[in-house]
């Protein structure tokens, strides 16, 4: 679905489903089938872009878990064939999961939605040696003997599928951010040409962000603009509830003001 907005030769693709309601050029705001919104109706459960994300965070630590999970079972099928394992690779396949996650969860690598993809791929490449360090450390003192050629091939496979997987899910979030199911519903503070700048700039489609309107303040009256003003400085937080808001920004022009809230 396209919404187009009241800016020439603009138009902002947005996922209905996932965006859950919409607010016209007046602030009327209604749902995918044209229903009209008051303020008494809560956002629709489970469309939030939150929600989405920490959904995806869980994902991401079942699929981080999956890689070394699948790459511990590779090397031991190169090194061994099909032979039963031993008690001390089941120990080990035992201890890495949770070592793997644990890593990369102080690592920050599941806030997907705070980090950039360079970001990533860097911690990415520093954490998973720690990872492979202490799994040695574990070993030496449970005295179980792992082969440089055992610990070099369980790095190499995990890192190749941990960045294949990290890449899969990096498409589908800009995937799902142009289609409005990761979109944060966003509030500017200020009415002037500031707000109008960051506004426009926020409501493309990869930014992840879908302006609801603006909240004017003391410091600039209102001026043409082109969401919907839907209260003032005062009303913030009856704005923010009404209309499902997630995310606020404010125009470095009131940021005084915003500093004092």
């Amino acid at each position: 679905m396209s919404e187009k907005v009241d800016r020439p030769s603009e138009t902002v693709p947005l996922d209905a489903s996932a965006v859950g309601e919409v607010t016209s050029a007046n602030g009327q705001r209604s749902d995918p089938g044209g229903r009209v919104l008051t303020g008494s109706d809560s956002p629709i459960a489970g469309q939030s872009a939150l929600r989405r994300f920490r959904r995806i965070s869980a994902a991401l630590l079942l699929s981080d878990a999956g890689c070394v999970l699948g790459s511990l079972l590779v090397v031991q099928r190169l090194r061994h064939g099909t032979a039963i394992a031993s008690m001390d690779f089941l120990g080990v396949l035992a201890l890495a999961v949770p070592l793997w996650v644990a890593v990369f969860y102080s690592f920050r690598l599941y806030r997907i939605k705070h980090i950039s993809a360079w970001e990533e791929f860097r911690g990415i490449i520093s954490a998973s040696p720690v990872v492979i360090a202490l799994i040695t450390i574990c070993a030496f003192w449970w005295s179980t003997a792992l082969s440089r050629v055992w610990l070099g091939s369980t790095w190499a496979f995990a890192l190749l599928f941990e960045l294949i997987d990290r890449r899969l899910w990096r498409w589908h979030v800009r995937r799902s951010k142009r289609l409005g199911r990761l979109a944060f519903r966003t509030l500017i503070i200020g009415t002037n040409e500031e707000g109008e700048h960051l506004s426009r700039t926020l409501s493309a489609p990869v930014r992840g962000f879908v302006p609801v309107g603006h909240i004017a303040t003391s410091e600039d009256p209102p001026t043409s603009v082109e969401w919907p003003i839907v209260g003032t400085v005062g009303d913030l937080e009856k704005a923010i509830s009404s209309h499902a808001v997630e995310c606020v920004f404010g125009a470095s022009s009131v940021r005084a003001l915003w500093a004092s809230l």
